[in-house]
């Protein structure tokens, strides 16, 4: 069960821990060690508290991936910034560069549904700039699920990418293959090019969508 599911008990005054302190520093860990280093002991040891402290605020790892990724989203500049603007595609890249600047964050946000507060805001207004272009109501969560998974999937791929660009067989890519050579040979494009093409695109996929705003009388 997600950590936001749960019931949580009325925190001790002057205790040192907190949900906040616990998040910050696992924020801290995740982005220097990566993913495989956390767990509630090594946590405890940057925080300098025994391990069974923890256990008043969270149950175990992934309660504490659960706090640290609406934190990392939360405490995003560019991503607040991107929440108050009206660019739906926009809004998207910016969190497809949160998710690149904090690799731990996709695993788990394909693991466990993401439903922090951070989160449940940038889903609603995902949802907003969506209703506000048209989509019809029963379409709504197909489309913003269909552009978000298709960021978590983009972001994956690039990752990938970056990880294997040495073992691509840019041989293999000749004559025998003359579109594909010609494609290649043209045009290199960029991961942000690739990926706003395909936002766009799955944003006016639907007939009846528009880019104005809806009519105010309508509500």
């Amino acid at each position: 069960m997600s950590y936001w599911l749960q019931e949580r008990q009325t925190p001790q005054r002057n205790r040192a821990l907190s949900p906040q302190t616990i998040a910050e520093a696992a924020l801290a860990l995740l982005n220097s060690e990566g993913d495989d280093q956390l767990s509630v002991r090594t946590l405890a040891q940057r925080l300098e508290v025994v391990p069974s402290s923890l256990y008043r605020h969270v149950r175990n790892r992934d309660d504490i991936l659960d706090l640290t990724l609406d934190a990392a989203l939360v405490s995003d500049q560019q991503v607040a910034e991107a929440i108050t603007s009206e660019d739906l595609v926009g809004l998207l890249l910016v969190w497809r560069s949160h998710l690149l600047r904090h690799p731990w964050a996709i695993t788990h946000v394909m693991r466990r549904p993401p439903l922090g507060p951070g989160y449940l805001a940038l889903s609603d207004r995902l949802c907003a700039l969506l209703y506000e272009r048209g989509v019809p109501d029963e379409e709504l969560l197909n489309t913003s699920y269909a552009m978000s998974d298709f960021v978590l999937g983009c972001v994956l791929a690039q990752r990938h990418a970056e990880t294997t660009r040495h073992q691509w067989p840019t041989s293999l890519v000749n004559d025998n293959h003359p579109y594909l050579h010609h494609a290649v040979s043209a045009h290199q494009p960029s991961w942000q090019a690739v990926i706003r093409r395909g936002l766009e695109r799955l944003a006016g996929n639907c007939p009846q969508c528009h880019h104005s705003t809806r009519d105010a009388a309508s509500h």
